[in-house]
């Protein structure tokens, strides 16, 4: 999925204000209650910031605060909003948006709490459509909590999930 303004040739001077004016967009798209629109818009927030730590550091710095909030708390709603769905194509698009939101959310903050989470969710998605891609994918984002700063109290969940996952790969 393209961003639009990569196309056109945009740049930070330009349009000083887009970042205040994106993070309205995706407020205004998750209160209308189309949840494919709120991930999209939500999305675009965090690819604008990318963009904006590239040409204007300083509009990034401003961005930073509320854009990881609300990213964050999209990936989180996403992930805990899982275990209801009971169409199987909403839970695939679900997991899926919400592993993207988290990725990009770490990209800008490594923080161990989303890294733990974000392994949960993938040891969540491999438990659901087991292949050994996706066990060795769940495993190595435990491993990565492990070794972020596992000191809030979930590096023993965290490793017992690794050697769950590890072991669905290859069970010798």
């Amino acid at each position: 999925m393209a961003w639009p303004l990569e196309v056109v040739g945009w740049s930070a001077e330009r349009m000083p204000g887009i970042c205040r004016w994106q993070l309205g967009v995706a407020r205004a798209a998750i209160s209308s209650g189309s949840r494919p629109a709120a991930w999209i818009e939500v999305w675009k927030l965090a690819a604008l910031h990318r963009l904006l730590e590239e040409q204007d550091p300083p509009a990034a710095a401003r961005c930073r605060s509320p854009m990881l909030e609300l990213v964050t708390d999209m990936a989180r709603a996403l992930h805990a909003g899982l275990p209801g769905c009971s169409a199987y194509r909403d839970v695939r698009e679900e997991a899926r948006w919400a592993t993207v939101l988290y990725d990009e959310v770490l990209r800008i903050a490594p923080r161990s709490r989303l890294r733990h989470d974000r392994a949960r969710l993938l040891h969540w998605i491999a438990r659901r459509e087991p292949t050994p891609a996706r066990w060795q994918r769940a495993a190595r984002a435990y491993l990565d909590t492990l070794l972020h700063r596992p000191f809030d109290g979930r590096a023993g969940e965290a490793l017992l999930g690794a050697i769950e996952c590890w072991l669905r790969v290859d069970p010798r």
